[in-house]
């Protein structure tokens, strides 16, 4: 099976520390001839915190190839909410106009969404939704790297 480790208050790696993070991510992938009968009654809500070209990236993966990872992992990854700066402008990718909104919180709040993907850039505004994410029991997906630099261990030790 697979086994995960988190950091430890010492900053060691621990399993004991990821146990919430296992249960997400490991999940029996049904066989190849288990897949005609999946119906895809597992759907896990994702909220996007920014919609530029990662943002809108991962958008469009997540619908256009939605049956394809259903498929191979027994889950359906739905974007339920996308945090923006500005809801009027205009976006190279589409995305029906109700999952727009300019509160971040909103993905905080919406109980349907259980992963959080900051894709904002920048910290100071990203480590507060990041932290406001972990206190709220999300998990957080982010490819921020910056933010990971600066903060990066004050962020794991909260997880």
């Amino acid at each position: 099976g697979l086994q995960f480790a988190g950091l430890g208050e010492s900053g060691s790696l621990t399993r004991a520390n990821s146990a919430r993070w296992v249960s997400f991510f490991c999940w029996e992938i049904p066989r190849a001839a288990d897949t005609a009968r999946l119906h895809m009654a597992h759907s896990i809500g994702i909220g996007l915190a920014g919609f530029g070209t990662v943002g809108a990236g991962v958008y469009k993966n997540l619908t256009t190839n939605g049956d394809l990872i259903a498929q191979r992992t027994g889950a359906r990854f739905d974007v339920r909410r996308i945090a923006v700066r500005d809801v009027t402008r205009v976006r190279a990718v589409e995305a029906p106009a109700e999952l727009f909104t300019t509160d971040l919180d909103a993905l905080l709040q919406d109980e349907s969404i259980r992963i959080v993907v900051e894709l904002m850039g920048g910290i100071d505004i990203p480590r507060d939704f990041v932290e406001k994410a972990i206190a709220a029991g999300k998990i957080v997906v982010t490819g921020n790297k910056a933010l990971l630099a600066e903060h990066g261990r004050e962020i794991f030790l909260r997880a």
